[in-house]
């Protein structure tokens, strides 16, 4: 079945077709917090499908993880949060570009997680990185700054907390549209080009390197969110880290495929090259 969502074409299977008002309120509210010209997606269509086991886009449509009964989710809630993040990354990726990951995965955690799990498990993406900084548990983004450093740590919840709280704090303190510049200014690694221009981007965007922007978020946490004893102990006591890191490819980002010569076997690349930050 399928419908049009402001332009945008929304293709489900048969099953699904008693969520396709819920895909359609669902897919106008990104579009609203995307602030997304209509012109720039009206030729766009999403197929959209549940599977059993993770969630994640291509070039043409969204798979969504069915819910599990360990979940403290209703199911329309998890589908919502799913389907927001997830149209985020395709939108965002067929639109604007495609950054480091900190901010790719930043603006769709900050689009739906954040909101979401604040409405229903009473989640602060904001407090939670503060604490995680106050308690040192805190990842700098020196360690998640490529994009393979932070999804080798992909089931480690700290990396989407941090990303969605910065997400927010340049929201606030700068706007979308240079988040969205950052997004069609930044360039993917080449084995012929090993060089990373998120530096570069942000000078000319926000006036100051990554690392400065990190420190004024800090800050910005530090004077904006005040931590009660309890909240803080009863956060750190949920802490639980998976430290199952898979390395990723520098260049494709593919997962677990280096050789022992450090050779990707999924796009050939040569990962023993080193990757500079400009």
């Amino acid at each position: 079945m399928m419908y049009n969502s402001r332009m945008i074409s929304i293709r489900t299977i048969e099953s699904l077709s008693h969520i396709q008002k819920d895909l359609e309120e669902y897919s106008r509210d990104v579009i609203s917090q995307l602030n997304l010209e209509e012109e720039n997606y009206r030729e766009l269509s999403v197929d959209v499908k549940f599977i059993n086991s993770g969630s994640y886009f291509d070039k043409n449509g969204i798979m969504i993880e069915r819910k599990k009964s360990d979940h403290n989710f209703s199911e329309q809630d998890w589908c919502e949060l799913l389907f927001k993040h997830e149209l985020t990354h395709f939108l965002t990726s067929h639109i604007w570009g495609n950054p480091v990951a900190l901010f790719f995965e930043g603006i769709a955690v900050y689009v739906s997680d954040m909101k979401i799990r604040h409405k229903i498990l009473s989640t602060d993406y904001n407090k939670n990185a503060k604490i995680l900084i106050e308690t040192n548990n805190y990842i700098p983004f020196e360690k998640i700054l490529r994009s393979d450093q932070y999804l080798s740590r992909r089931t480690d919840f700290r990396c989407d907390t941090i990303s969605g709280s910065f997400i927010s704090f340049l929201v606030e303190n700068y706007n979308l549209e240079k988040i969205k510049n950052v997004f069609e200014q930044s360039n993917i690694p080449t084995v012929k080009n090993p060089h990373l221009n998120i530096n570069q981007v942000c000078k000319k965007i926000f006036g100051k390197d990554i690392f400065a922007l990190e420190r004024q978020w800090m800050i910005w946490l530090s004077g904006n969110y005040v931590l009660g004893k309890v909240e803080v102990e009863l956060f750190k006591s949920k802490i639980n880290f998976v430290n199952d890191l898979k390395k990723r490819c520098q260049f494709c980002l593919w997962p677990n495929t280096m050789n022992d010569k450090n050779i990707c076997t999924h796009c050939h690349c040569d990962n023993s090259i080193q990757i500079v930050i400009d």
